[in-house]
């Protein structure tokens, strides 16, 4: 970066600095989606290769515990895999071979191509993070985080 390109973001008022996205979690349950985003990444420093998936979730059709508060419709999702993870790897195998049934698609490669503005089924769960020694000491509950259960085309 040069210092003139760093000179002009520095030169940004601190009000027009972006505010903090919110971390959703939907409740579990089955939603309708739109496939926005099937990117692959690697790590600069530890190399290690992410698959990134997004998803637009198009409506709430039901949700497990009927007392937790919907999101609102178009609310994205995103799951990052860890390629060189067998637990990363068979998650992401959740999505891609509804996929290859589907579209009738053998590489990851392929997904790219086919999962940007692919609708379907989606059904979620959640999980708990882990829990720190710092949080045990401040009582503070871990984050929850989205699983992907079961995911379907059409």
């Amino acid at each position: 970066m040069s210092t003139e390109n760093l000179e002009t973001l520095l030169d940004i008022e601190l009000d027009d600095l972006a505010d903090l996205p919110e971390f959703v979690t939907p409740p579990a349950g089955a939603y309708s989606y739109l496939g926005e985003e099937f990117s692959a990444e690697t790590d600069d420093k530890s190399g290690t290769v992410y698959v990134h998936v997004k998803f637009k979730l198009m409506q709430t059709l039901e949700l497990v515990n009927p007392d937790d508060t919907p999101v609102p419709d178009g609310t994205v999702i995103d799951q990052r895999f860890d390629l060189g993870n067998e637990w990363a790897q068979g998650a992401l195998k959740k999505i891609t071979t509804a996929y290859k049934e589907g579209f009738d698609i053998t590489k990851l490669s392929q997904m790219g191509d086919v999962f940007p503005g692919s609708e379907g089924g989606i059904v979620l769960g959640t999980r708990a993070g882990k829990v720190t020694e710092e949080m045990k000491l401040n009582d503070e509950k871990p984050r929850v985080f989205t699983t992907i259960k079961t995911i379907s085309l059409g």
